[in-house]
């Protein structure tokens, strides 16, 4: 519910909104790499590139597992 909700905040470029159902989304199920990319995506359209690092890092990681 809160990934499908951030897709489309996301595809409404309404990326601040999105990072925040990500992580809402994130709270119920840590160990979706899915959602980390997602996230990691949105957070790239703002610039924020570090964060966005971390997040592909942590959906590498939970792919590896």
């Amino acid at each position: 519910m809160w990934t499908d909700k951030a897709m489309t905040l996301k595809e409404l470029k309404k990326y601040e909104e999105a990072v925040d159902c990500f992580d809402k989304s994130l709270t119920l199920d840590s160990k979706n790499p899915f959602v980390w990319g997602l996230k990691g995506n949105t957070l790239e359209q703002l610039g924020r590139d570090d964060e966005a690092d971390q997040c592909f890092a942590k959906a590498k990681e939970l792919e590896e597992e």
